[in-house]
C-alpha cells in the first residue's frame, strides 16, 4: 500500500457514482502519492531557502484537495478540510508541521499546478508553475534547477490523472479558474 494511505481506504466522499469510479480514483490516488512522495522541486529540501514559508500559512491558505482526497482528511487531528468557496472545492489547512507521508497532494507538487491543455485538438494535462505561487516560493522568484526527477514523476501523475474522468474535469474547472487570476 503506497505510503500515507490506510489499507483498504475508499477515497470517495460521496462523490463517487460507480465502482469503476472508485477503482480509478484510488488508483490514481495512490499512484499520485508513491510517485512524488520522495521527490522534491529540487534535489534538496527547498524549504531551506524560505525556511519552509510554504507550511506556515494561517487559517485563510488552505491547499486545495482533488477528489477523493477529502475522506483522507478528515479524521486527521493535524489537518481541518473546509469548503473553500474560491475554488468551488474542499482545502485542507495544516498547522504548519505535519507527518510528509501524508501531505495532500497540492502540498506534494507545489509551487507546480496541473493544467488542462489543449494540443492539435487532443486534451492532456499539463505540469507548469503554479501562478498563485509566484509571490510566495523562493524557487519562483530565482533561476533555480528544478530536479528533471521531479518533473518527471509530476508528467507521470498527470499522465494518470488522465484516466480518471473526474479528476480531470476537476483539473479542467481549475485551469479555468487559475488563468482567470492570471490575468487579474
Amino acid at each position: 500500500m503506497p505510503v500515507g494511505f490506510p489499507a483498504g481506504k475508499v477515497f470517495c466522499a460521496g462523490d463517487c457514482v460507480n465502482s469503476k469510479n472508485r477503482f480509478f480514483r484510488k488508483d490514481f490516488l495512490n499512484k499520485a502519492y508513491d510517485l512524488l512522495n520522495d521527490v522534491t522541486p529540487l534535489d534538496y529540501d527547498c524549504g531551506r531557502l524560505c525556511d519552509g514559508k510554504c507550511c506556515k500559512g494561517d487559517q485563510n491558505d488552505g491547499m486545495i484537495l482533488f477528489p477523493g482526497e477529502k475522506e483522507f482528511f478528515v479524521n486527521e487531528p493535524d489537518f481541518e478540510v473546509r469548503y473553500d468557496e474560491k475554488y468551488s472545492a474542499f482545502a485542507v489547512y495544516c498547522k504548519g508541521r505535519c507527518d510528509r507521508n501524508k501531505r495532500p497532494l497540492a502540498c506534494r507538487i507545489f509551487p507546480f499546478m496541473f493544467y488542462l491543455s489543449s494540443e492539435n485538438k487532443k486534451k492532456h494535462i499539463t505540469v507548469a508553475k503554479d501562478i498563485r505561487a509566484k509571490e510566495e516560493c523562493a524557487i519562483l522568484q530565482s533561476d533555480y534547477d528544478i530536479s528533471k526527477n521531479f518533473m518527471r514523476r509530476m508528467r507521470m501523475t498527470a499522465k494518470k490523472a488522465e484516466t480518471d474522468s473526474e479528476v480531470t474535469d476537476f483539473i479542467r474547472e481549475l485551469t479555468f479558474l487559475l488563468t482567470d487570476f492570471g490575468e487579474l
